[in-house]
């Protein structure tokens, strides 16, 4: 009668042994994927994490002018997300910008008639920027632009471009501040009329 009772306790022992090794794999399954939600939490969370390091800014541009019966009017926005990428550290910052810009032209082609032409103008790039003082920081940019301009021939004629900024700027600092850049365009081609310097404006948040 024992051996009977000790043949069937040692066929309950691969059982036990199986339960036991099913059970230790569901624990550390369940341990692995606590301590992977835990890093991704950590890494979003606020207090410590990459929301907590993104900071937000922008500029909206509008312009008109006219001359010899020409009217021109510019509506531009450039909205830019940047990311503290050291953590314990705030100083050194890149992300990309991107640019919109809505021309509307107005221009006499013949007596008593005008032709009105819709020009729209984009690009998009990224940056890098750090801070060597509170308030000052150098700044690099590349951008690749798409430019609209009226073309007599085809209506609307593009031009595409790759332009390289390198400057400083200001910050006022503060949760909602403003910034001014003094910025050099490095790309500029040399047959083209416009300036190497781009002076912009605008406002940041949590910079």
């Amino acid at each position: 009668m024992l051996n009977m009772m000790k043949v069937k306790h040692l066929l309950y022992l691969p059982i036990l042994i199986v339960l036991l090794v099913l059970g230790a794999n569901t624990e550390l399954h369940a341990q692995k994927k606590k301590k992977k939600s835990s890093k991704v939490d950590e890494y979003f969370d606020e207090s410590g994490g990459l929301i907590h390091r993104l900071w937000f800014g922008g500029s909206i541009n509008p312009n008109f002018r006219s001359f010899n019966g020409v009217t021109e009017v510019f509506l531009g926005i450039s909205p830019m997300v940047g990311v503290k990428i050291l953590e314990n550290d705030d100083r050194f910052s890149i992300g990309p910008r991107v640019s919109l810009t809505y021309q509307y032209i107005r221009f006499p082609v013949a007596a008593n008639q005008v032709q009105v032409t819709n020009i729209l103008s984009y690009s998009v790039g990224a940056f890098a920027r750090y801070k060597v003082l509170p308030r000052i920081f150098p700044h690099a940019e590349i951008e690749f632009e798409n430019i609209g301009f009226p073309d007599g021939a085809n209506g609307i004629g593009r031009v595409r471009r790759e332009n390289l900024y390198v400057g400083a700027g200001y910050n006022s600092g503060g949760l909602l501040g403003y910034e001014v850049l003094v910025l050099y365009n490095l790309n500029v081609p040399n047959n083209s009329l416009q300036s190497p310097f781009d002076i912009r404006f605008g406002l940041t948040y949590k910079f």
